[in-house]
C-alpha cells in the first residue's frame, strides 16, 4: 500500500468502472475538463515523485527501535486520545438522541431532516469524534487484549453506523479504506485482508443501495425514476440495457439498481466537473472557505447552507476533488494536490520506519487520494474533523514523548 499503488489502484479501478458501468453518458465532458483532469492526477504523481527524487535517503527515517520511552509516549497518548473520542460520542448521543430525538423518527430521510441544525454538544462532539477512527493503530504496539480491545474496535465503527442510521454513505467509505490499512498493518491478516474487506464492502454496498430505497420509498418515488431523474441522472443515466435489468421485476432487479446507482454514484464526479467548469466566473474563487468551511466557521466566517450551494453551479453532487478545489484556487489546486501527495509520501516513510502514529494519517490521505476520481473527501464525510483528529494523534504522542524526554533529563 505504497502512494504508488494507492494513485494508481484508484486511476485502475475507476476507469474498469466506467468499461462495465451500465450508464450511458447525458452531459459530455469538454476537453478542457478532462485535460484538467489528468493535470489534476499528474499533480498527485508529481507530489509523490518529488519524494522519492528529492529527498535524500538518508533523510527518509530509519527503522526505529521501540523503546520504553516511545511505548510510554504511546501509551500516554493513547489514554488521552481514547478520553477525548469517548466525550465526543457522549456529547453526540447527548445531541441527537436526547435532545434532538432521531429515535422518535421511522425512516432516515426524517432522521436526516432533523439534524440539519446543531446544539452545543454536537459543537463540542465535533473536534474529536473522529478519534474513533484513529484508535485502532495502538492496539497491538500496545498489546491491548480482551475488553479493551473489543471497546476500542466498537468505537471505530460507530461513526460509520451513525452516518448509515441517518441515511447517508460517505464515511462508510472512509471506514473501509482505513480498516483496510489496519486490516493489513495493525492486525497482520494479510492473506484474508482482500477477501475479508471483500466481503464487507459487497454488505455495505447492498446496505447502501438498501439505504437509498429506503429514502425513495419515504418519498414515494421509484427506483428507476429516481435513476433518470436523480441529481446524479443530470449528467449520467442508465442504459437501456440496465434499466431493462433493474424493472423486470426478478430477484435480481434491486441488485442490478444497487449497481447502477452505484456507477451513477462513482461516476458521475467527472462530468459534473465539466459541467462546474462550463458555468463558473473566474471571479467567484473563494481562497479555501469551500473546501474548508468548518474551519471558515471557526473563524467567525459566515458559511451557510445558501453560500454552499450558490459557490457551485450544482449542488448535491461532487466534482471529483478537483472540483471545490477549483472553486477555492483556480490553477494553484494543482500545487495543493501536489503538496497533498508530498505530505502523503512522507507520512508512508514515517509509518515504515515504524511510528505507528502516522499510520491514521496516511490511511486517510490514502482514501482522498483514491476517490480523488470521484470526490472530495477533505470537503465531505467529516474530512476536516478526521484530519484534525489525525494530526492530533501525531502531536500528543509527540508531545508526551518530549515531556518524558525533559522529566528523564531533571
Amino acid at each position: 500500500m505504497t502512494p504508488f499503488s494507492v494513485i494508481f489502484g484508484s486511476l485502475f479501478f475507476y476507469l474498469s468502472v466506467w468499461l462495465v458501468a451500465p450508464v450511458e453518458v447525458k452531459y459530455a465532458p469538454s476537453l478542457e475538463a478532462v485535460l484538467l483532469l489528468v493535470m489534476g492526477q499528474l499533480s498527485l504523481v508529481i507530489g509523490w515523485m518529488s519524494c522519492q527524487l528529492f529527498i535524500p535517503s538518508i533523510a527518509k527515517p530509519a527503522k526505529i527501535e521501540l523503546t520504553n520511552s516511545y511505548l510510554r509516549s504511546l501509551g500516554a497518548a493513547f489514554n488521552m486520545l481514547l478520553l477525548l473520542a469517548i466525550m465526543s460520542v457522549f456529547f453526540k448521543f447527548v445531541d441527537k438522541v436526547i435532545i434532538r430525538d432521531v429515535l422518535s423518527f421511522s425512516s432516515a430521510a426524517e432522521r436526516r431532516y432533523s439534524l440539519e441544525s446543531t446544539s452545543i454538544f454536537g459543537v463540542l462532539a465535533g473536534p474529536f469524534y473522529a478519534l474513533c477512527l484513529s484508535l485502532p493503530a495502538f492496539l497491538n504496539v500496545l498489546d491491548l487484549k480482551g475488553y479493551s480491545r473489543l471497546f476500542v474496535i466498537v468505537l471505530f465503527f460507530i461513526p460509520a453506523i451513525e452516518i448509515l442510521f441517518i441515511g447517508s454513505r460517505g464515511i462508510v467509505l472512509v471506514t473501509l479504506f482505513i480498516l483496510f490499512f489496519y486490516t493489513r498493518f495493525v492486525f497482520k491478516v494479510k492473506t484474508l485482508s482482500v477477501v475479508i474487506l471483500s466481503i464487507v464492502g459487497v454488505a455495505l454496498f447492498y446496505v447502501s443501495g438498501m439505504i437509498l430505497l429506503n429514502r425513495l420509498e419515504a418519498h414515494g418515488i421509484s427506483p428507476l425514476y429516481s435513476a433518470f431523474h436523480s441529481n446524479y441522472a443530470f449528467t449520467l443515466v442508465p442504459s437501456s440495457l440496465g434499466a431493462s435489468l433493474a424493472e423486470d421485476g426478478g430477484i435480481f432487479s434491486v441488485f442490478y439498481f444497487v449497481i447502477i446507482n452505484f456507477a451513477q454514484y462513482y461516476l458521475h464526479g467527472a462530468l459534473e466537473f465539466s459541467f462546474l467548469l462550463d458555468n463558473f466566473e473566474e471571479y467567484d474563487h473563494q481562497f479555501g472557505v469551500y473546501t474548508f468551511s468548518v474551519i471558515a466557521k471557526f473563524f467567525g466566517v459566515s458559511v451557510g447552507p445558501d453560500f454552499l450551494e450558490s459557490a457551485s453551479p450544482r449542488s448535491g453532487i461532487y466534482t471529483t476533488i478537483l472540483g471545490p478545489l477549483w472553486v477555492d484556487f483556480g490553477f494553484f489546486s494543482f500545487l495543493f494536490l501536489s503538496a497533498w501527495a508530498m505530505v502523503m509520501t512522507l507520512c508512508y516513510y514515517k509509518f515504515r520506519s515504524g511510528k505507528i502514529e502516522y499510520l491514521p494519517l496516511y490511511s486517510y490521505m490514502s482514501a482522498v487520494v483514491f476517490f480523488a476520481p470521484v470526490v472530495n473527501l477533505i470537503q465531505s464525510a467529516l474530512g476536516v474533523y478526521i484530519l484534525v483528529s489525525f494530526v492530533t494523534t501525531i502531536l500528543s504522542v509527540k508531545v508526551f514523548r518530549c515531556g518524558f524526554r525533559l522529566v528523564a533529563r531533571r
